[in-house]
C-alpha cells in the first residue's frame, strides 16, 4: 500500500464537488494528477478518499465507487489536496478449483425462475465497487425483462459487426445483467466468454497484459478448451503488444478453425483514462479487437456510464450499435428484488400509495431505491412518508447541484446555453428532438430515447427541478414555435391574408435596417425580442403586416399601436393592411381598450397543455 498526495491543478478556484461520485474523482485523478505519473504510479485504483481544504478535513474510508461526494463535502476553497492510497490488484487464479466450481454453478443454475443463483466469478475481486452481494459464493439476480433483450440483441450482432455499445446512467443495473449474460452464454459449448467486470480495476491490476491473459485463459478452462494451456507451454507471451496480438491472434485463428464464438465483455469502461485508452492493451476494446482480421467473428460488448466527460467514440461515430440501459425494475421485478432484499425493511408497513411514490420518484431504479433504503435504516423513528418526503428534498439538492456542475463545467458558450435550454424545454412539453433541433443533454439527468427521439429524465424528480423562471420558459417557447414556422418554408400558411411563402429575415434593431420588403417573409427581431411584438409576418403580394405576439401569461401590457416598433416600421415601408395576432391560452384575458380589433388563437393542443407545466398552471 502506498500514500500519495495529490493537489487540484487549479486550486486556486472554488472546486464544486456536490453531485460527483468517487468513480468522478478517479478519472480526475488519472487524467490530471501528473505526479502520480511522475512517480510511476500510473496504474491504481482508488482505496480512500480524503479531502483537505482551508479550515476543514473530511475522510471517507472504505468508499467504492458509487459514493456521491456530496454526502461528504461541500465547498472548499483553497487548497485542496487528495490522499490517494494505492493498492495493486493481483489475479492468482487457482485454475482448476475457480473453473471447477463455476461449472458446477452454472449446471444448478435456473435461468427460467424469477431469481437467479449465480456462482462467485474470481474477477469480482477486481473491482473496488460492490456491486455484488455474496452469500455462499452465489449471488442472486432478478431475472429482467431488459436483461433478456440485451441478451437477445447481444447475440443477433454476432457476425454482424465487431463491437456493441451498452450505455446508460449509474446505478440502473448494467453489470447485473450483464454478469447475467456472461454466465448464460458460458452454458454454451461453442461460445468463449472473456469477461472484465471494471476496467478500472484492470487498468489498477499493475500488469494489464497479465490480467487479460488470466480472463482468457479462465474463459476457455470453463469450457473445458486447453487450447491456451498448450499454448504457453511452447510460447512465452511478453508484455508488449507484438507478443500479445500474435497471442490473440492465434486464439482467433483457433476458435475461427472450430467454429467458435468468442465474447469480450468490457464493463464500466469509462473507468479506463483517455491515456489508458490509446494505450495497448487497454486499447483492444476499440482498437484490435474490433478491427483484426482474425477477429472478424467475434463479438466485443463494452459496457459504460453515461456521463459529460466520456463517450466511446466508434459509438458516437455511428460505427457500434447501441443498446440504451435507462429503466428500473418493473412492478413485478421490483417487488422480487424487495424479496431478496428482505432485510431491507422500514420502520412500519408499505402500502401500495407507498409503491407508487417510490416507484414515481425514483422509476425503480437500485441506486436510488438503495437510497431511500439508506435513510431508513439512519433514521428508523421516521415513518415511511417522512423517509420518502426527505429522499425527495436531497435528491432534488443533488439535481440542482449537478445542473449547477454541468452549467460550470460543459456549458462555456453562450450557443450551448440555449442548447440546454431547449434540450429542458423539449423535455418539458414532451415534444421529440428533432434533426432540425440544435440541443445539449446533461447526461447525468436526462438522455435521449432513441425510438421516438423524446428527452426522457432519468427519474421524474429531474423535471420538476431543473426549471428556468418564467420569463426564460417564454422566450423558449417563442423561440420554439418560431423554429417550427422556419420549417413552414414553402407551405402555405392562411390567416386573415394572401398566402405567404416565407424565407426568414433577421431584424437587428428597431429601425429595421436592411430589411428587404420586396418578398414575402418571417421577420424575427434578434434577442432580446421586441417588448411589443415576437415576429412579424410580411406579405408583398397584399401588403400585409401581421404582427404576431406568443405569450404564456394570463395577460400582458403590451400597447402596440403606440409602441415606437410600430411607428418606426411606419417610417420605413407603406402598410396597406395591418393585423396583431396573439398566440396565448384560453386563460389570457385582453384588456378591451388596448387589444381592440386584434386577432387571438388559443393553444389546445393536449400534449402542450399535459406537459408544459407554465401553460397548464
Amino acid at each position: 500500500m502506498e500514500e500519495v498526495w495529490v493537489e487540484f491543478e487549479d486550486a486556486s478556484d472554488p472546486i464544486r464537488l456536490e453531485g460527483l461520485y468517487i468513480a468522478d474523482i478517479k478519472r480526475k485523478a488519472r487524467d490530471d494528477f501528473k505526479k502520480l505519473r511522475d512517480e510511476g504510479l500510473d496504474s491504481f485504483n482508488l482505496f480512500q478518499l480524503s479531502l483537505q481544504g482551508d479550515n476543514n478535513r473530511v475522510e471517507g474510508i472504505a468508499l467504492d465507487s458509487t459514493t456521491k461526494l456530496n454526502t461528504l463535502v461541500k465547498t472548499y476553497q483553497g487548497s485542496i489536496r487528495l490522499l490517494l492510497k494505492l493498492k495493486h490488484i493481483n489475479i492468482n487464479l487457482k485454475r482448476g478449483r475457480e473453473s471447477n466450481d463455476v461449472q458446477l454453478g452454472l449446471k444448478k443454475a435456473n435461468f427460467g425462475s424469477s431469481v437467479i443463483k449465480l456462482p462467485y466469478d474470481p474477477f469480482a475481486r477486481s473491482s473496488d465497487r460492490s456491486r455484488f452481494e455474496y452469500n455462499d459464493d452465489l449471488v442472486q439476480l432478478v431475472n429482467r425483462t431488459t436483461t433478456k433483450e440485451l441478451e437477445e440483441f447481444i447475440v443477433d450482432k454476432v457476425g454482424k459487426v465487431r463491437g456493441v455499445y451498452v450505455q446508460g446512467p449509474q446505478g440502473v443495473g448494467k453489470p447485473h445483467s450483464l454478469f447475467h449474460i456472461v454466465m448464460k452464454l458460458r452454458l454454451e459449448k461453442d461460445n468463449r466468454v472473456v469477461y472484465i467486470p471494471d476496467c478500472g480495476g484492470w487498468a489498477g491490476s499493475g500488469n494489464g497484459y497479465e490480467f487479460f491473459l488470466e480472463a482468457i485463459i479462465f474463459a476457455f478452462s470453463i469450457s473445458n478448451d486447453d487450447f491456451i494451456d498448450q499454448y504457453l507451454k511452447r510460447f512465452k507471451i511478453l508484455n508488449t503488444e507484438e507478443s500479445f496480438t500474435e497471442f490473440l491472434k492465434n486464439v482467433a485463428m483457433h476458435c475461427n478453425n472450430k467454429n467458435l464464438h468468442i465474447y469480450t465483455f468490457f464493463d464500466q469502461h469509462n473507468g479506463l483514462s483517455d491515456q489508458d485508452r490509446t494505450t495497448f492493451p487497454y486499447s483492444m476494446p476499440e482498437r484490435y479487437l474490433v478491427v483484426s482480421e482474425h477477429w472478424h467473428q467475434h463479438l466485443t460488448v463494452v459496457s459504460g456510464s453515461s456521463n459529460n466527460e466520456y463517450y466511446l467514440k466508434v459509438a458516437k461515430d455511428g460505427q457500434w450499435p447501441i443498446f440504451q440501459f435507462v429503466v428500473g425494475f418493473n412492478d413485478t421485478e421490483f417487488k422480487t428484488w424487495r424479496e431478496i432484499e428482505s432485510k431491507k425493511q422500514f420502520s412500519d408497513k408499505l402500502t401500495e400509495d407507498h409503491l407508487e411514490e417510490i416507484k414515481y420518484l425514483t422509476n425503480n431504479i437500485l441506486i436510488e431505491v438503495n437510497e431511500i433504503w439508506k435513510i431508513a435504516n439512519e433514521h428508523k423513528p421516521l415513518d415511511v412518508s417522512q423517509v420518502l418526503s426527505m429522499y425527495k428534498n436531497q435528491r432534488a439538492r443533488m439535481i440542482t447541484d449537478q445542473d449547477d456542475y454541468f452549467l460550470k463545467e460543459f456549458v462555456k458558450f453562450t450557443v450551448q446555453e440555449t442548447d440546454y435550454k431547449r434540450a429542458i424545454f423539449l423535455m418539458d412539453i414532451g415534444a421529440p428532438a428533432t434533426a432540425q433541433h440544435s440541443i445539449t443533454i446533461n447526461q447525468q439527468l436526462m438522455y435521449i430515447r432513441k425510438s421516438d427521439s423524446q428527452i426522457v429524465p432519468i427519474i421524474p424528480l429531474v423535471q420538476t427541478t431543473v426549471k428556468f423562471s418564467n420569463v426564460v420558459r417564454g422566450l423558449a417557447l417563442e423561440k420554439y414555435i418560431i423554429e417550427i414556422l422556419e420549417t413552414l418554408v414553402n407551405k402555405d400558411i392562411k390567416w386573415e391574408m394572401d398566402e405567404i411563402y416565407m424565407k426568414t429575415q433577421y431584424i437587428t434593431n428597431n429601425q429595421f435596417e436592411g430589411a428587404d420588403w420586396s418578398t414575402s417573409s418571417l421577420l424575427v427581431p434578434i434577442m432580446p425580442n421586441f417588448k411589443a411584438v415576437d415576429w412579424f409576418f410580411w406579405d408583398t403580394k397584399s401588403q400585409t403586416l401581421t404582427c404576431c405576439q406568443a405569450t404564456v401569461a394570463n395577460s400582458h401590457t403590451n400597447d402596440w399601436k403606440a409602441s415606437k416598433v410600430r411607428s418606426n416600421l411606419y417610417k420605413s415601408l407603406t402598410i396597406a393592411h395591418e393585423q396583431f395576432l396573439w398566440i396565448t391560452t384560453r386563460e389570457f384575458s385582453p384588456n378591451a381598450v388596448n387589444f381592440d380589433k386584434q386577432l387571438i388563437t388559443h393553444i389546445t393542443n393536449p400534449t402542450f397543455l399535459s406537459n408544459f407545466s407554465l401553460l397548464s398552471e
